[in-house]
């Protein structure tokens, strides 16, 4: 909509390609506080699949939503807007209630399935593993919508009895869905091939992970950092299926490599890192 409903809405905005107009320009939100839009992807179409999280118990949620009602305090949102911004084509909550915060940045599948990982903080998930329920304060949390938004073919949970945090959905050339992010919890279920099996250290280390394409199986965890703090921010594949991650770190004992531009750390608040993990078989 053109007008702002509440303290702070989500901004939707198109460019042309050299920057020097405002092509289409939209709010999404509802009365409550609907906080920064945390990614957007775009179809062949053009239509626009945007997530955040919201406060508003009026968020315009679609008919037929896969969650029709705000769960709680803070619930994220996925939503899908035409081309041009003036239709949303279908808009649902994900939440329980307490709460969530959606994450950088969504995946949109060839099939128009959305994928959104991010923070969940509330008791009552209710997840398609059986069994799995929040562990610690809060649990990272990966969600896929079906290409309708009308329900979620699968939410999963991941974390131990700390803080955990998600982010960045991104499958593998086999399917697998990678995800990363930030731990304070020294009880992870890490696989028997991880590159790190034991909490470094600090408040929190960083946690790489992947899970089956249909969300029923853990297929790889684990730590990365040392004894200071670590959060990956950024992850990509390159064409031989090497895995790129990129971050921060305060450990002065961060895995560098013999050779590296800088193999040691160079004091402040915290250094970047990039590092290269080649393929491992996931099966």
């Amino acid at each position: 909509g053109p007008k702002l409903k509440g303290p702070r809405d989500s901004l939707i905005s198109k460019l042309s390609p050299d920057g020097s107009q405002l092509l289409m320009s939209t709010l999404l939100g509802g009365t409550g506080e609907d906080d920064a839009i945390m990614g957007i992807r775009l179809d062949e179409a053009g239509n626009m699949y945007v997530a955040g999280h919201t406060r508003s118990a009026d968020f315009p949620v679609t008919p037929g939503a896969a969650q029709p009602r705000l769960g709680g305090q803070s619930d994220c949102y996925l939503a899908k807007l035409s081309p041009a911004g003036d239709r949303i084509l279908y808009a649902t909550y994900l939440g329980g209630s307490g709460n969530e915060f959606a994450e950088h940045r969504p995946w949109l599948a060839d099939d128009g399935s959305f994928l959104l990982a991010g923070s969940w903080g509330s008791a009552d998930f209710t997840g398609t593993v059986p069994g799995r329920r929040l562990a610690g304060r809060t649990d990272g949390f990966l969600t896929k919508l079906s290409s309708d938004g009308t329900r979620f073919v699968f939410s999963l949970l991941l974390g131990g009895a700390g803080t955990d945090n998600l982010l960045m959905p991104t499958p593998d050339r086999d399917g697998s869905i990678w995800v990363i992010g930030s731990t304070g919890s020294r009880d992870l279920p890490v696989t028997a091939d991880a590159f790190q099996k034991s909490f470094g250290g600090g408040q929190e280390d960083a946690v790489l992970a992947a899970f089956s394409a249909d969300g029923t199986r853990l297929v790889y965890c684990s730590y990365l950092g040392g004894t200071g703090d670590e959060m990956i921010r950024s992850l990509a594949f390159g064409p031989d299926g090497a895995l790129y991650l990129v971050g921060n770190t305060t450990s002065p004992n961060f895995p560098a490599t013999p050779g590296a531009l800088r193999t040691r750390f160079g004091g402040g608040a915290s250094d970047a890192f990039l590092m290269k993990l080649v393929p491992t078989a996931i099966e």
